[in-house]
């Protein structure tokens, strides 16, 4: 979202909320990245997104949402382009290591929905307000990447992250994670779709390796490591991400 304004400046921008989120309502059915892209497939089909091709964008978890979307509507994509994409092989096939952290992130995604209940969550969300206070290590860290995002998204980030249903929502995410990385573990290819697949400087290069198998996806596939920061490269390398948009945007023309 930080980056909005800088995009806007060259080329046409959309955002949108998965359903659970923000200003979307919650959907019934199962949180899977499949599901998802569907979704969005259904939302491109409307008002004046309908006849153009696009270049995608996904971060995390979205990463996958937009691949899978470049199967199930490949004359909609121009271009794909991937940041920090979630690492199929960390989820799918699973073990029991797996199987822990799946447990540890729904259990923690229902306690930070009561934790939001209480409304203490709210006065922590700003510009990392309280951050070194903080003794759980995933809100600490979650708070301390809110405190990378330009001013204009903390009262957006604080409304809707204030909200049980947004951890709710996550929730459901981590209870399909499985599913969404089964499916994606199937790597259909992408013929001649440029591609982008931007990995964090925090990864290792063997778990950089599944990111380069995923650009190679594509015969227009490219890998790049982020210069610095971690798994949010938007926030902590917003320049490369502008330059790879720009040049997705110019080849798009």
């Amino acid at each position: 979202m930080g980056l909005v304004p800088q995009l806007a400046e060259f080329t046409r921008v959309v955002v949108y909320d998965r359903a659970g989120y923000g200003e979307s309502a919650p959907r019934p059915e199962p949180r899977t990245a499949r599901q998802c892209a569907m979704e969005l497939a259904e939302l491109l089909e409307a008002g004046s997104l309908a006849q153009e091709k696009l270049i995608l964008l996904g971060h995390s978890f979205g990463g996958l949402i937009v691949r899978l979307l470049a199967e199930l509507r490949p004359q909609r994509v121009a271009g794909l382009i991937l940041l920090d994409p979630i690492l199929i092989g960390e989820w799918w096939p699973p073990t029991p290591a797996s199987r822990r952290r799946w447990r540890r992130g729904v259990t923690a995604a229902r306690l930070m929905a009561a934790f939001a209940a209480t409304g203490l969550l709210r006065p922590l969300l700003g510009r990392g307000g309280g951050v070194e206070s903080v003794r759980h290590p995933r809100l600490k860290q979650l708070l301390g990447e809110i405190a990378k995002m330009p001013a204009w998204t903390w009262p957006l980030v604080r409304r809707h992250w204030s909200q049980p249903g947004s951890f709710r929502t996550v929730a459901r995410y981590f209870a399909s994670l499985e599913t969404s990385c089964e499916d994606g573990a199937r790597w259909a290819p992408l013929g001649d779709l440029p591609l982008t697949v931007i990995s964090g400087a925090h990864l290792t290069p063997e778990l950089q390796a599944e990111h380069q198998h995923c650009a190679a996806l594509s015969s227009r596939g490219r890998h790049l490591v982020a210069p610095r920061g971690g798994h949010w490269v938007h926030l902590d390398a917003p320049e490369l991400v502008l330059d790879v948009v720009r040049q997705h945007a110019e080849a798009a023309c």
